[in-house]
């Protein structure tokens, strides 16, 4: 018996260890080896999808090079190294490396010809080409799209490699009909990072990314011509540094609206206190047109000399405003216009946080015509703050005289500081150290409505005294000019009770203002989506209320029970409560399922039309389609919802709430 045993469990051993082997055999396969480039090319085709190809030494390539396996394939290519000196085309001056699958290219070497500028197509596939490769040579230019083709879309992440131009789009006059989405990080550089090119039109949005180590020098949301129907979306974060950021292009239109976001630690090598232009942000473009809005975001640890909310250049046009919201970093100056164009709409600042030396509502070197509003509610200036434009001062003249035509309002929170203390390099305090409605010239112009408010009465205190210029060459040069038309120093009290806050003016006894917080419809149920919610609540406000609608708060606003909006001033808190409910679930269990089917006829035919009341209670949920009404239509769709169930995925094809 012992013997028998000992044979079982050797036999066993055995066939334990088969087991254990026998999948790492079977899934050799997904790694393949390549030694020359007729062995890449079969491997290639080999290769499953999601596989590895192994390089092993130098592969060297002649007259051109398409990485392809005719079936757009998902792979990885690893080791050894790619020469590409040798690849030609008709005018001989640079090479094409086309790639026609998914490809990541990694811990690899690309040697390119010193002497020309190859070019490298990533012909609408995801092409990665990570930190561990080396470019030895010249500098490449890389087109996210298809060669003298059109394309669906673009999906590019490069993160090592020196670029002359990364094109996202194509080299000519063709259509990408979807979005362009392109990462620049690591450690690669590149000159000029292009939304776009001349003559190609992009059907859906651009989104660009620049983080990690990367460098650019000039990063164009839009491109360089050419046409994007929908919005741009350009985002410098991380340690990378980028020297010329446009959300717009160079020339070319964008038909949507353009966004720019700095963030994180960006443009490490800026030294934010100089006045050269060697890292300037521009919402818009430069002599380009944008049909929507211009925006901004300037955050974190970011550095920059300028920031334009709107674009730079004449021709330049923005159809619907354009807005530079300040939250963090540190800059020399920032303008809510634009720089040397003249602008035909609103223009906006938002600072509450970060520190610059200077402030202007609208434009440099340019008129604008709209509405201006400048909010200081948090950070620090340390010079001036003007609500028009810029014109430059220079020999004891003035050298231009653009102003705003529209109304300019200069709002200065509690939170804010202003020092009056920027100095120059040699450690000597600036001149005009100033704060005014309006655009800084020796006259106020007609055209300009001004107004200050200082909205609280710790802003009020800190900085009614020090309007206009504060030292004597900001004095005269601006001796008659008033700070503002208009000036409003709004103090609150707060009333618990009632929840109201009452709002009174400094400078006019006769305002007395009041704004109710409560629900927004009490007979409503705000539906669960798994989201914050951000509804449900609101002010009500006297016809006489100044400045800003105040900002709610909400708490407990995602899950499925009570949720609070609420308003704080000065220590003092109001809030209300409102429902968040499961829309179906009419039996408050937290489930939707036939019992709520139920929970509904009992409801209905127990309903009494004429007291329009039940003898039975229901949970806000019954009202599946969120129409503040419980009735027969909620039972319909209920019924729908569950008959289109899927318990796999946990959802249904009928969508119940508001």
């Amino acid at each position: 018996m012992k013997k028998f045993l000992a044979a079982f469990l050797t036999i066993c051993l055995i066939v334990s260890s088969s087991v254990l082997v026998f999948p790492t055999f079977v899934g050799a396969t997904d790694i393949l080896t390549a030694t020359d480039v007729n062995s890449l090319n079969q491997a290639i085709k080999d290769v499953p999808n999601g596989g590895t190809i192994i390089v092993d030494g130098d592969l060297v390539f002649s007259d051109s090079c398409t990485f392809s396996s005719g079936s757009s394939k998902t792979y990885t290519i690893t080791g050894g190294s790619f020469d590409f000196t040798a690849l030609t085309s008709s005018d001989g001056e640079r090479g094409f490396v086309h790639v026609k699958d998914n490809v990541t290219f990694e811990n690899t070497k690309f040697i390119f010809d010193p002497e020309k500028n190859d070019y490298i197509f990533a012909n609408g596939y995801h092409l990665t080409i990570k930190e561990t490769v080396v470019f030895e040579g010249a500098k490449v230019c890389f087109f996210g799209g298809v060669l003298n083709a059109n394309c669906s879309s673009v999906t590019a992440t490069l993160l090592s490699g020196s670029y002359t131009t990364i094109n996202c789009a194509t080299n000519s006059a063709h259509t990408i009909s979807g979005d362009i989405n392109v990462h620049v990080g690591g450690n690669a550089k590149v000159n000029d990072l292009l939304g776009n090119s001349g003559g190609c039109t992009i059907g859906g949005n651009v989104n660009i990314l620049v983080d990690g180590n990367a460098s650019a020098s000039g990063v164009y949301g839009g491109g360089n011509g050419g046409t994007v129907k929908g919005d741009t979306y350009v985002h410098i974060g991380g340690n990378a540094n980028a020297k010329i950021v446009y959300g717009g292009g160079s020339s070319g239109t964008i038909e949507g609206n353009t966004h720019v976001l700095v963030d994180g630690n960006a443009n490490t090598a800026c030294d934010a206190a100089s006045h050269s232009s060697t890292y300037v942000v521009y919402g818009g473009g430069k002599a380009n047109t944008v049909k929507g809005s211009t925006e901004v975001r300037f955050a974190d640890n970011a550095k920059a000399n300028y920031i334009y909310g709107g674009s730079s250049g004449a021709g330049s046009t923005i159809g619907k405003g354009s807005t530079a919201i300040i939250t963090g970093g540190k800059a020399m100056s920032v303008y809510g216009g634009s720089n040397g164009a003249d602008q035909g709409s609103n223009a906006n600042v938002l600072f509450t946080g970060g520190e610059v030396e200077q402030v202007f509502g609208a434009s440099i070197g340019a008129a604008l015509t709209g509405d201006v509003s400048v909010k200081i509610l948090g950070g620090k200036i340390t010079r001036r703050i003007y609500g028009g434009c810029y014109n430059e001062y220079a020999s004891l003249s003035w050298q231009t005289s653009n102003t705003v035509a529209g109304n300019i309002t200069l709002t200065i929170g509690d939170n804010a500081s202003i020092t009056f203390d920027a100095k120059d390099a040699e450690g000597s305090k600036y001149s005009d150290m100033s704060i005014f409605a309006r655009s800084r010239y020796k006259t106020a112009s007609s055209n300009e409505i001004t107004t200050i408010i200082f909205d609280g009465e710790t802003a009020y205190n800190n900085y009614n005294g020090k309007l206009k210029a504060q030292d004597f060459a900001g004095q005269i040069m601006m001796s008659g000019v008033s700070a503002a038309d208009t000036f409003h120093g709004l103090v609150y009290t707060v009333d618990t009770a009632s929840k109201t806050i009452t709002q009174t003016c400094k400078y006019h006894s006769d305002v007395s203002a009041t704004a109710t917080l409560g629900i927004s419809d009490p007979d409503a149920k705000v539906s669960y989506t798994g989201k914050e919610i951000l509804k449900g609540a609101e002010f009500t406000y006297s016809s006489d209320w100044i400045g800003d609608k105040l900002e709610i708060v909400y708490t407990n606003n995602i899950e499925v029970g009570t949720a609070t909006a609420s308003y704080a001033y000065c220590g003092n808190t109001i809030s209300v409560n409102f429902e968040i409910v499961l829309s179906g679930d009419a039996n408050g269990d937290g489930n939707i399922n036939t019992k709520d089917i139920v929970s509904i006829r009992t409801y209905l035919a127990s309903y009494d039309y004429n007291t329009q009341t039940a003898s039975i209670e229901i949970h806000g949920g019954a009202d599946a389609n969120g129409d503040n009404v419980i009735d027969t239509n909620d039972l319909i769709l209920l019924r729908q919802y569950i008959a289109y169930y899927d318990y796999e995925t946990g959802k249904s094809t009928v969508v119940l709430g508001s």
